[in-house]
């Protein structure tokens, strides 16, 4: 059998023997509107759980567009145009149009990358902010969530008169699915605002995981900074494998984003026949596997669809030669590296402990940007090793990744084969974290 993983801006061929193949896991077939401009269009003057987009425009209003960074695959280009000329035909002036990148804790996207991000013509006509989660002046406080984290919101958006959040709606291993609130907690909120909902307690939740909203410490304080902040409309969208868009949610901040994920759940949410020991699988290809840190995702992604823990492992801490902790495979292009210079300075924090555990215990109280995701590394560590097909990582990198870097995937592959036994088997996931794997 010969599969393609989505990997950076193309694919890698993998050849698998179909005896050793226990599932290839896609999306469940849905229809790629055909006509995006119009479907948008239609979708703006009869949202989801509020009145039509044109009701808040007016002469004089000026309007704040939230939208993702350069780490999502957003069809800017193809959507943003149709949302601006449609603010500007309501009498709302292009001067009084900002748009303002949701880059949470990330880098600010700049130069020919924000003309990739967002087409030439927006981000050459119109006024582009990036977000920084550090800088005060920029910053507004909203008082405290109920689990008192200070809420501090770009003051940009809380000065418009028109709020409107983009986004992409797709499972996410920690707030259960992005889109909706994600864009203003993290996207558009100070470091505060993550102290409790990307911290050690929340995370380790078990309801803090893909697919999972009820129950979910982190999408409650998200939401609840949301709705401090405010938000008059949403237009959220769900893309196929291709990155055609499959689904446009906009209206109400809540309705119109539980109805796309129900919408995800549906075409995402993949049957599992036969767990396994073995998970072959992506980062979802560019812009995703940008880095490691963003690849952490595939890694907690590919959790679901290995074999739960047998009396084997249950036994190991008594006898750890018996111990066989399953592996995955992942190929990731990462061709900015590891990360940001906080991120590399947590992993080589977590390699010079004892135990992962000694980690979480450091950062319960001690909450430090970054941190998240070496924690959500740690639940991929406890399950499972890992090895990584990147050219944009040396061995070096993957080492202090916790992995191990690979040359060769169809190796990789036959060694894993030897190591887990003759019966062992590989469940294969092409496009990574956009896909939910779900035991039967």
């Amino acid at each position: 059998m010969k599969v393609d993983l989505n990997y950076g801006k193309g694919k890698i061929a993998v050849t698998v023997d179909d005896k050793r193949v226990a599932g290839v896991l896609r999306q469940k077939p849905g229809e790629i509107i055909a006509h995006p401009d119009r479907a948008l269009l239609a979708a703006l003057d009869h949202p989801i759980g509020c009145g039509p987009l044109r009701g808040l425009c007016g002469k004089g209003k000026r309007a704040c567009v939230v939208v993702s960074d350069i780490t999502r695959p957003v069809p800017h280009p193809v959507v943003l145009p149709v949302l601006l000329h449609y603010l500007e035909a309501h009498q709302v002036k292009r001067s009084d149009i900002s748009i303002l990148i949701a880059t949470g804790m990330h880098r600010p996207c700049e130069g020919p990358e924000l003309v990739e991000l967002l087409g030439e013509k927006v981000a050459t006509k119109y006024r582009i902010v990036n977000h920084n989660p550090s800088e005060e002046k920029s910053l507004k406080q909203l008082g405290v969530t109920s689990r008192g984290t200070k809420i501090r919101v770009n003051r940009l958006y809380l000065d418009a008169d028109i709020k409107i959040l983009t986004g992409l709606i797709e499972p996410h291993f920690m707030a259960g699915y992005s889109g909706g609130r994600k864009a203003i907690c993290p996207g558009i909120s100070g470091i505060e605002s993550l102290q409790y909902s990307h911290g050690v307690e929340c995370l380790g939740s078990p309801q803090a995981v893909s697919g999972v909203l009820a129950g979910n410490p982190f999408h409650e304080e998200a939401l609840e900074v949301a709705k401090a902040a405010g938000a008059d409309f949403l237009v959220n969208f769900v893309i196929g494998e291709d990155r055609g868009i499959m689904g446009i949610f906009a209206g109400d901040l809540v309705k119109a984003h539980e109805r796309g994920c129900a919408f995800v759940d549906e075409h995402f949410q993949v049957p599992l026949e036969e767990p396994a020991d073995i998970v072959l699988t992506s980062n979802a290809g560019y812009p995703l596997d940008i880095n490691f840190y963003q690849t952490v995702k595939g890694l907690v992604a590919a959790l679901p669809a290995l074999k739960k823990e047998g009396i084997l492992k249950s036994l190991a801490s008594a006898l750890p030669s018996l111990k066989k902790d399953s592996t995955i495979i992942i190929v990731s292009r990462c061709s900015e590296g590891v990360g940001s210079e906080r991120f590399v300075g947590l992993l080589k924090e977590l390699k010079g402990m004892k135990k992962p555990a000694d980690f979480l215990a450091a950062h319960k109280n001690n909450f430090v940007p970054d941190q998240w995701e070496v924690q959500e590394l740690i639940k991929v560590l406890d399950k499972a090793k890992f090895q990584i097909y990147s050219e944009g990582l040396s061995s070096e990198d993957a080492e202090l990744c916790a992995g191990e870097k690979i040359d060769s995937i169809e190796k990789a592959l036959e060694a894993a084969f030897k190591r887990h036994g003759r019966r062992s088997k590989v469940v294969i996931i092409p496009e990574g974290p956009y896909l939910m794997p779900v035991q039967k």
